[in-house]
């Protein structure tokens, strides 16, 4: 009688495709969670972002690379790139120089 009843409650169930579908998406849902897929794909869209965000710096440095290459042409920039870089000076600069003290 009790497994005729629980026969009986099996069929209302799968009668109605609407149950059927919420179980399934909860059983698939449940899965993926104890799986550990959700969060892997979660972690990796995080990944993306930073990627982009890696991508838009290295573009941003590539164009300043990009300039400082169409400047060094010119030989006011190269003088003071040489200014800059090596402390040089030219025959008429003044050159202050302070003691350690």
């Amino acid at each position: 009688m009790m497994l005729r009843n629980l026969v009986d409650a099996l069929n209302d169930f799968l009668n109605n495709p609407r149950r059927v579908l919420i179980v399934c998406l909860v059983f698939v849902l449940v899965a993926l969670l104890f799986d550990g897929t959700l969060i892997k794909i979660w972690k990796l869209n995080q990944d993306i972002a930073k990627l982009e965000n890696n991508i838009i710096d290295v573009g941003q440095a590539n164009r300043n690379v990009r300039m400082q290459i169409s400047q060094a042409n010119d030989p006011q920039f190269i003088e003071r790139e040489a200014r800059d870089r090596f402390d040089l000076v030219e025959e008429n600069d003044l050159v202050f120089v302070f003691s350690a003290e």
